[in-house]
């Protein structure tokens, strides 16, 4: 006997959160070395002098920030956010005056380091994916060849809605990373050994198998959706290992919910029988936050 069909799971929200928050504190990590770095590269005399003010203030405010990254990243990445764009007026200010450049020279420059700086950021958090680090690399080398601030700025709005899809498919594959770890130690618990994860196109493949022999394989997309197999099974039990590994995993943060079940046996199919559907049974774990 065996069975097949498809679940649909979801980090609770509590657990989601969390994973946000922490990619938060990540990002105010590159911000800060960010604009340390837009800070220590300057190295005209003149331009330091003319923001001696400006970096002294920057920095005691990035002192104060750092202390709240724990807490409440969200806020602090704000802020960082703000203090790039007081380091980018301050720079700006300072040329202008140092070198006698119109200001749309020095916002134009400003732009284009800016943007540097965020694909450099992006790439350091979606670094396994060479494709998306072309596309950046691109997005930033149009902002870069612009000849005038308004051209910059028009290709610059592009390049940050990129980056902002880029972002958004990376924090669901990071959920969807979470899921697959839990659902490895969910097996784990249940008594199976499993293969290592692997990609096949845009999902992730996982097999468990129990000492008896008794096999269950996962096909996760990236939208939290998992196709299931379950195979060597007597009767309706894999309708209950499916029931007690969801309960598993709304144990360690996971909801679930099974669409569509369905089971067979290979013998009866032999004789003509037809598969037993229990599609508008619905199963749910984890419901609590």
């Amino acid at each position: 006997m065996s069975g097949h069909g498809e679940m649909w799971v979801q980090l609770q929200e509590a657990r989601k959160q969390e994973m946000i928050r922490e990619q938060k504190r990540e990002e105010c990590r590159m911000f800060q070395e960010t604009i340390e770095g837009s800070l220590n590269e300057i190295d005209d005399a003149q331009i330091l002098d003319l923001m001696k003010d400006a970096s002294s203030s920057i920095h005691l405010k990035m002192q104060a920030l750092d202390g709240q990254v724990q807490d409440t990243p969200d806020t602090v990445l704000k802020g960082l956010k703000s203090l790039q764009q007081d380091v980018q007026k301050a720079l700006n200010d300072a040329r202008i005056k140092a070198e006698g450049i119109s200001r749309e020279q020095a916002e134009l420059q400003s732009l284009v380091n800016t943007i540097k700086r965020e694909g450099e950021m992006l790439k350091q958090m979606i670094k396994p994916d060479a494709g998306k680090t072309k596309t950046i690399t691109k997005l930033v080398s149009d902002v870069h060849d612009c000849s005038t601030f308004n051209d910059a700025k028009g290709k610059a709005q592009k390049a940050r809605g990129e980056f902002s899809k880029f972002k958004e498919m990376y924090l669901k594959e990071l959920e969807r990373k979470k899921i697959v770890s839990l659902l490895i130690a969910s097996l784990k618990q249940a008594g199976f050994v499993s293969s290592k994860p692997v990609l096949n196109e845009s999902n992730v493949i996982l097999k468990g198998k129990l000492p008896s022999g008794k096999i269950i394989e996962f096909s996760i997309n990236s939208d939290a959706k998992i196709n299931f197999n379950l195979d060597g099974y007597e009767g309706e039990t894999c309708q209950d290992q499916l029931k007690d590994l969801m309960e598993k995993l709304g144990d360690s943060g996971v909801k679930s919910e099974i669409k569509q079940f369905s089971w067979h046996n290979p013998d009866r199919l032999k004789k003509g029988a037809k598969e037993l559907p229990i599609g508008g049974q619905v199963m749910k774990t984890g419901g609590h936050t």
